[in-house]
């Protein structure tokens, strides 16, 4: 639950600081959850991890990032 509560405020554009306030928790502990995401997905950058968190959680689907740049009819 925290991974995802972490995930959801970061791929929203809030801060690592704003997160650990507003989640009451401290910087190395969203740190700590970022990092065990990126363990499990084993992306190649952050925003890969988002989008591969929001597939897992059924927040977007593969080829709506290609509908929206006109790559899918």
């Amino acid at each position: 639950p925290r991974e995802r509560e972490v995930l959801t405020l970061k791929s929203q554009g809030v801060s690592i600081k704003e997160i650990s306030y507003s989640l009451d928790i401290s910087n190395s502990t969203v740190l700590f959850h970022l990092k065990n995401v990126r363990q499990k997905f084993k992306p190649t950058s952050l925003s890969q991890a988002l989008f591969m968190f929001a597939l897992a959680t059924g927040h977007t689907s593969p080829a709506s990032g290609r509908r929206e740049r006109g790559e899918v009819p």
